[in-house]
């Protein structure tokens, strides 16, 4: 993750139950005259909501505030969390598969530059919503790796805050927070989409990759035309046709640079933020596990 973190706005938004301390108003009070002070000058907002539609409305709020001011949104969501999502219960929140989909269009309008604190337990799980086959949902998240208490959480909060938004040091910050809870061991972790889309590329190239894995994938394409044949025309692919499926299959699963390039370009909004192919340099080889040649590789 680059260090120097580029933010022009704090959203916070508090998902809590009734009875919870109020961590993200604190939150709030405590950096919002930071923001003030800071240069150049970072705003700061605060909603508190109960319910999963009013996160999703507030996210087509954010956007609307991004296209008029510029200003490039760090999302902080002070709520509850496991390994599978984040909310205040099943019915009012979302698994990470949900909430990646829900964050895309806002991290589409920033080019890539969408931060996201999760300030909630084992809020680093947030990392299953970057996915190779996926828009990425952020540029970086931070959250606790583990089960943490509610002091705990809020007292590292706003250490990372009060040095983020004095230093823009995005690696200070996380250390200064982590050094507050535990100084032998980390608490809270920072994952970024270049080193997401690599570390799952890497294992998506070791186990999906090999002779054997390409020769099943293919495999399975041949037999789900087989299958299709048998539906549209009452009968199998012939033996010429089945030798032609299997060519076609294995040159279409083996053509590994043009999925790679795919993915990337998807997943880092090359398509649409051409920019994003020098920001983001990771390479098939890199994902391979031999030395790359460049972006452009």
């Amino acid at each position: 993750m680059d260090a120097q973190v580029r933010v022009g706005t704090v959203h916070i938004v508090e998902w809590l139950r009734p009875g919870d301390r109020s961590t993200g108003w604190d939150l709030y009070n405590e950096i919002e005259p930071l923001g003030i002070v800071s240069n150049p000058q970072i705003s700061v907002s605060f909603d508190r909501i109960t319910t999963r539609m009013e996160f999703l409305s507030l996210l087509r709020r954010f956007e609307a505030d991004l296209r008029s001011t510029g200003r490039v949104p760090l999302l902080h969501v002070e709520t509850h969390g496991s390994d599978g999502g984040i909310g205040v219960s099943d019915a009012e929140g979302f698994a990470f598969a949900d909430l990646m989909n829900a964050l895309i269009p806002l991290n589409r309008l920033t080019g890539l530059r969408l931060f996201v604190v999760l300030s909630a337990c084992e809020g680093i799980w947030g990392i299953k919503m970057l996915q190779p086959a996926e828009r990425a949902a952020f540029l970086a998240l931070v959250g606790p790796n583990r089960r943490i208490s509610e002091s705990e959480l809020a007292t590292a909060m706003q250490v990372f805050y009060r040095r983020l938004l004095t230093s823009r040091d995005g690696d200070g910050a996380i250390q200064a927070m982590n050094a507050a809870i535990d100084p032998d061991r980390p608490t809270f972790g920072a994952f970024n989409a270049e080193l997401a889309f690599k570390s799952i590329y890497q294992e998506f190239w070791a186990q999906k990759c090999t002779p054997q894995a390409l020769a099943q994938r293919a495999e399975s394409i041949v037999a789900a035309l087989q299958a299709q044949s048998r539906i549209e025309r009452g009968h199998g692919l012939s033996r010429s046709e089945l030798a032609k499926a299997r060519a076609l299959a294995h040159r279409h699963i083996g053509d590994h640079r043009r999925h790679f390039d795919r993915f990337r370009r998807e997943f880092f909004f090359i398509d649409v933020c051409p920019e994003n192919h020098e920001r983001f340099g990771v390479t098939l080889e890199d994902c391979q596990g031999v030395q790359g040649s460049g972006a452009g590789a």
